[in-house]
């Protein structure tokens, strides 16, 4: 196998069941269906790790074509590039926030999307 990454030099949420997301985990399949193509892979860490390794990256291996590898990883991390403002979080500012929560039915939960208040 021959890998190579390509480093989107982006921090972000990436969520894969809405666009654009979606479309680039589509591509990034049917990038995996080359001949020649092992695996397609997206990483984008933690966005709070302060590290120099903290970051979005492709990683892609080939079956022994290092070219191959670069080619797709290249292409699959320029398309996630070139949607970096749509993978924008868009996230209402306090006041709206506590407006729509007013509204709800029943509990409602306003919490810091960094203090990951799922994790347990």
């Amino acid at each position: 196998p021959a890998s190579a990454v390509f480093d989107c030099r982006m921090v972000g949420f990436y969520p894969t069941t809405a666009e654009p997301m979606a479309g680039l985990l589509r591509q990034m399949r049917e990038a995996e269906r080359r001949p020649g193509v092992l695996s397609v892979s997206f990483a984008h860490g933690f966005p709070w790790g302060d590290t120099p390794e903290t970051g979005s990256k492709v990683l892609v291996i080939a079956d022994d074509d290092p070219a191959l590898a670069k080619e797709v990883a290249q292409e699959i991390g320029l398309a996630i590039y070139d949607r970096r403002d749509a993978l924008l979080p868009r996230y209402p500012d306090i006041e709206t926030a506590l407006d729509i929560a007013a509204r709800c039915d029943g509990l409602c939960v306003l919490a810091d999307t960094a203090d990951n208040p799922g994790g347990g």
